[in-house]
């Protein structure tokens, strides 16, 4: 079985985004897998399908707040989530871990602190900023300051 038909009963719609409980209109919820769907080299049924559903980007979430605009994650796919999606701002990007189908994107924030004219808050633990950095190391055009982001006694 590949991908295409292990997620093919995901209910999100094609042009949205990860999981939470947030109003509709403010959130675009999303999960799928690493490599999208329909998947390169796959011949299965909905990997073939014209349905809209079956055509998914990689995992993202998206939550608006009327103080915060907050992007869980930047996989490969962040720039096409951002413009169908008519996001404009973006105020902060928490990382979940350090695999490139959620950090691929970063580079793509970019023109959010280039129009905002500030830069955006990044949060990761330490194995992540440490991937983060070594990804995205550019001296002279991008400054990457992630605070820690450490677990809370219960």
């Amino acid at each position: 079985m590949c991908f295409g038909e292990k997620y093919s009963n995901n209910p999100a719609s094609p042009l949205s985004f990860s999981h939470l409980s947030v109003s509709h209109e403010n959130y675009y919820p999303r999960h799928d897998t690493s490599v999208g769907i329909p998947m390169i080299g796959c011949s299965c049924a909905v990997c073939r399908s014209d349905d809209p559903r079956d055509k998914r980007l990689r995992t993202a979430a998206y939550l608006e707040t009327p103080d915060l605009r907050l992007c869980i994650d930047t996989g490969p796919d962040f720039r096409q989530q951002m413009l169908q999606n008519g996001i404009t701002r973006l105020d902060a990007v928490l990382f979940t871990h350090s695999h490139q189908d959620h950090i691929a994107g970063l580079d793509d924030t970019r023109p959010f602190s280039i129009f905002q004219q500030r830069s955006l808050d990044l949060y990761a633990d330490a194995l992540t900023q440490d991937a983060l950095r070594r990804s995205f190391f550019m001296p002279s055009t991008h400054n990457l300051n992630i605070p820690a982001v450490r677990p809370q006694p219960a």
